[in-house]
């Protein structure tokens, strides 16, 4: 085991310093996790102490390798093929068709970034999406950018090597047609289409960016999904003034359904798609303003990293008391294989109702040991991690049942039940905010459904029985 820091202040001016590197947004409730998830990249960096690593950091000696492991920990960088299916069918029908045919003379080009790419999933599915449209391209030129702050994760882009996991939405036809199994379970991309996407590091909360990214009007269509989220409010300000120096005038913004921008940035207007919106740059924008953010952003990031005061405040109220936390393992999920080879007879659909039943019984030990079982079975199935969810929520342990609910979205961002029992968890830890914004979200969804039909987990409630109770401002758990 390491040794850990025994000074608290220490390591509160290294989260004030990821701050300012990468823009990365803090919450004080959140200490013991970013303790915890800190000291994993420690070890995985083979430091021989806290402390150290923490000089490290605080000094700027930390190496691409090491900076791309304390990414790893600190964002999500999961993705897959054709994520946010809606979003997919909308640019397919509606938008990229007219972009291509606009430039489809000598010498045009259309210009697509994808900002915090990741490993290149989702500038590949634009890449794929495209292809399908080369009968009307004669002329232009396609380029796809891929930026990310990962560098590890840009090197796997460059390869288009992925497992089933990051293909799990892949249309059977487009698999078939742009991939190669190969014996070690991984999937190799066509190397035409990768030919299509070039991938460049970049961070963007810097001042001023690399390459291409830092021509004037120079993109027609900029992705910018689930990167917001992490990044303090002054960090999306830099973030959207890089965006408006790049967009061409007319050019699109595209966020991810649950993110927003501010209405009042006097430079973009919405365009209206299904379950959200994305972002047009006016043709007349001449100037930059930005006057608020969606979403609300306030804690540690946001403050003046010269205030001992704040700091003071920190050490008393948060970090004084989780000192000990320091010392203890790293936890991590383990399902042992007696307990997977106890459930290997029960296929996953009489696995998940003998969670149901458990559940009803208030056998939390059952409810979660079937789970993990399921976790292994199915990986993809949704239920296996929504259950540990409630159980959390049960027991009061919120900030866990945000973890399990952020997975089961993960698998499906339309998950209606994982939605309201997200809304219900911000509800019960004060963030007013959010709450109101995933029940938008979830209205939205529930909208477009046949509003008779019952909606799966949700104690057999349809969609128009379940928008009656929001319209009225009640809640479903």
């Amino acid at each position: 085991m390491i040794r850990v820091s025994n000074n608290p202040v220490y390591f509160i001016e290294s989260l004030i310093v990821l701050s300012r590197q990468f823009g990365y947004h803090f919450q004080v409730e959140n200490m013991k996790d970013m303790v915890l998830r800190i000291r994993k990249t420690c070890s995985r960096c083979g430091y021989a102490s806290f402390d150290a690593f923490l000089e490290a950091l605080n000094c700027s000696k930390l190496n691409m390798q090491e900076k791309s492991y304390l990414i790893d920990e600190l964002m999500n960088g999961e993705s897959y093929f054709f994520r946010h299916k809606h979003q997919h069918d909308w640019l397919m029908t509606n938008l990229l068709p007219g972009l291509v045919r606009s430039q489809n003379r000598p010498q045009a080009r259309v210009r697509v970034w994808h900002a915090g790419c990741s490993r290149g999933e989702e500038a590949y599915s634009t890449a794929l999406l495209l292809e399908d449209l080369r009968d009307i391209q004669d002329s232009a030129a396609i380029e796809i950018y891929g930026s990310d702050i990962n560098s590890l994760s840009l090197d796997q882009a460059r390869k288009g090597l992925y497992r089933m996991w990051s293909l799990r939405s892949m249309p059977p036809a487009c698999l078939k047609t742009h991939f190669k199994p190969l014996s070690n379970n991984y999937y190799e991309l066509d190397s035409r289409i990768r030919n299509k996407c070039q991938f460049h590091y970049c961070n963007l909360v810097d001042q001023s960016l690399p390459g291409p990214f830092c021509e004037p009007d120079s993109f027609d269509l900029i992705f910018c999904r689930n990167v917001l989220i992490y990044f303090t409010e002054q960090a999306i300000e830099q973030v959207m003034k890089h965006f408006f120096h790049a967009l061409k005038p007319g050019g699109y913004l595209i966020l991810s359904p649950s993110e927003s921008v501010d209405a009042r940035i006097n430079w973009l207007e919405r365009v209206p798609v299904p379950t959200g919106f994305i972002y047009r740059k006016k043709v007349e924008a001449d100037h930059y303003e930005l006057q608020g953010m969606v979403p609300e952003l306030s804690g540690l990031a946001q403050t003046d990293p010269n205030t001992s005061m704040e700091l003071h405040y920190l050490y008393r109220n948060e970090a004084k008391q989780e000192a000990s936390l320091w010392s203890q393992p790293v936890e991590s999920e383990a399902i042992t294989r007696a307990e997977t080879d106890q459930h290997s007879a029960l296929n996953s659909a009489e696995i998940i109702e003998q969670i149901e039943q458990s559940f009803r019984d208030h056998n939390h030990t059952r409810v979660d040991q079937l789970c993990g079982a399921l976790r292994v079975r199915d990986p993809d199935n949704i239920a296996g991690y929504y259950y540990p969810a409630l159980l959390c929520i049960e027991t009061g342990e919120l900030e866990k049942a945000l973890d399990w609910l952020r997975k089961s979205l993960y698998l499906d961002n339309n998950f209606l039940a994982g939605l309201i029992q997200l809304a219900h968890v911000y509800q019960l830890l004060g963030k007013v905010h959010y709450y109101h914004r995933t029940m938008r979200t979830t209205q939205k969804i529930l909208t477009n459904l046949d509003l008779n039909a019952a909606v799966p987990h949700a104690n057999g409630k349809t969609a128009g029985e379940l928008l009656r109770i929001i319209d009225s401002g009640g809640f479903t758990s």
